[in-house]
């Protein structure tokens, strides 16, 4: 996915979730990546993908509209697709590590711990009745 469209995913998902944070106080979610954000969203106002909402005289907020959501949902389908085709090609190209004398190593060290067993002598069962 392009910068520009990962941009909008972040605003359009910020939008949503954020539906009690005041308009002009929208730009602080961000903290100091709003530089960042400002121009995508400035030019997404006019798109109708959002919209200031008056929820009461104190709170002003923004809202997706419904082509927003629309909007939204078709970017975190690209970025699902993105996400599985990138973890298909990951698996295709696994590579086996090998580890030179690991078995041999593995093999020793299983030896060695039956060799504790027989040095040490199998418990002895319980007698019953105790």
């Amino acid at each position: 996915m392009d910068i520009i469209k990962s941009l909008e995913l972040d605003i359009l998902i910020t939008i949503s979730q954020n539906k009690k944070v005041p308009s002009e106080r929208f730009n602080q979610i961000f903290e100091d990546k709003w530089k960042r954000y400002s121009a995508r969203f400035d030019e997404l106002k006019p798109n109708g993908l959002f919209k200031v909402v008056v929820q009461n005289p104190e709170l002003t907020s923004y809202e997706l509209t419904n082509k927003g959501y629309s909007r939204m949902m078709e970017l975190v389908n690209v970025r699902n697709e993105e996400v599985a085709i990138r973890a298909l090609q990951l698996s295709q190209n696994k590579t086996v590590i090998i580890i030179p004398g690991w078995k041999i190593l593995t093999g020793l060290l299983n030896y060695l711990k039956g060799a504790q067993i027989h040095e040490k002598g199998l418990p002895s069962p319980e007698p019953e009745g105790s």
